[in-house]
C-alpha cells in the first residue's frame, strides 16, 4: 500500500491501538471490495447468458 507522506504523518500520530485499527478497517473494505467485484462480474455474467424460454414469455 502506498501513503503519501500527509497519510504517513497521520497513522504515525495515531496510538498503535488505533493505527492497528485504521488499517483492519482498510483491509476489510479492501477484501468487500474484491467481494463485491467478484459479485458483480457474476451478475454480468449472468446477465449475457441467453434467457430461458420462461424469462423470454415475460419480457
Amino acid at each position: 500500500m502506498n501513503l503519501s507522506p500527509s497519510k504517513t504523518s497521520a497513522l504515525a500520530k495515531l496510538t498503535p491501538e488505533k493505527r492497528k485499527e485504521v488499517i483492519d478497517l482498510a483491509a476489510n473494505m479492501a477484501l468487500l471490495n474484491h467481494i463485491k467485484a467478484i459479485v458483480d462480474k457474476s451478475r454480468n455474467k449472468e446477465n449475457q447468458e441467453p434467457s430461458s424460454s420462461v424469462d423470454q414469455k415475460q419480457s
